[in-house]
């Protein structure tokens, strides 16, 4: 049976990608193995071969759609050639968010994972982190893809439409996979991952590092989360370990919205052109 991915979401991070995934997942006609498998932009996953990579959908029933989602595959130069070299005709998904509303919830994870020390600043942070700013490039990196990939075959969504109508977002994803969208996902009014702090960040990447190698071991992503969900080990996990509080000494103010504006305005732009839309909303 042929292991060739259907699909392949591209992120970037915190444009819902989790939702999408578990969304994904939870349709009976979709086999997503894993999140964040990252072979197409970490060099010593690529180094594996595609061999490697295809294994992971051998247990895929052959009525069904299958495929992953990478949020690093979207800014990484070397990602869009290499899934069109041996996958010219796997649909791409991404979904894009206000650059600022963005690169904060990048800030706030960083914090949160203590990536960054407690009293670093937003500004302090674009400097100490220029991927932030790189991979909200939004206009450039799709640019990349459409270079090699048709842009019927390429489905670029907006974040900011879920909350508007999370249904007719997620079945746009079902309809443009080839599958049943009239499937509801018993995961479609989940809140959406929020930016808060840990109290004890290690409980986290010890988690994180735990669901990775359940996956990597052959347990599917969707029962991995279907396991957290029973027991309803995912909130209370959350509840423990977050400190709210924490949060309110990094506040996006109105002038750094505005900084983050100006400076991705041609590049907003630019992403108008290509989807033949205007993101009023993002100014």
């Amino acid at each position: 049976m042929a292991r060739t991915p259907d699909f392949i979401g591209i992120g970037p991070s915190k444009t819902a990608s989790t939702w999408m995934a578990v969304c994904l997942a939870e349709h009976p006609e979709i086999y997503l193995p894993i999140k964040e498998l990252h072979f197409f932009s970490w060099e010593e996953r690529w180094q594996k071969g595609y061999d490697w990579y295809e294994s992971f959908f051998k247990k895929c029933p052959a009525s069904a759609k299958k495929g992953e989602v990478s949020t690093t595959y979207f800014f990484t130069s070397s990602a869009p050639e290499r899934i069109y070299t041996r996958y010219p005709n796997t649909k791409i998904i991404t979904c894009l968010r206000n650059p600022a509303d963005r690169i904060y919830s990048n800030y706030l994870h960083s914090l949160r994972f203590e990536r960054l020390a407690p009293q670093t600043s937003l500004k302090e942070a674009l400097k100490e982190r220029p991927i932030y700013l790189e991979s909200t490039r939004y206009a450039t990196h799709l640019k990349n893809y459409l270079k090699l990939f048709p842009q019927e075959q390429i489905l670029i969504l907006i974040y900011e439409d879920i909350f508007k109508n999370p249904l007719a977002f997620v079945r746009s994803i079902y309809k443009f996979i080839g599958v049943n969208d009239n499937f509801t996902p018993p995961s479609l009014n989940e809140k959406l991952n929020v930016g808060l702090v840990s109290r004890r960040p290690e409980i986290e990447r010890w988690l994180l590092l735990i669901a990775n190698r359940l996956q990597i071991m052959g347990m599917g992503f969707n029962k991995i989360i279907n396991l957290l969900k029973r027991f309803k080990i995912d909130k209370l996990l959350i509840k423990l370990n977050t400190n709210r509080t924490k949060t309110e000494n990094h506040k996006l103010t109105s002038q750094e919205r505005q900084e983050l504006n100006d400076y991705f305005k041609e590049e907003i732009e630019k992403l108008e052109m290509i989807i033949n839309r205007k993101l009023t909303a993002w100014y």
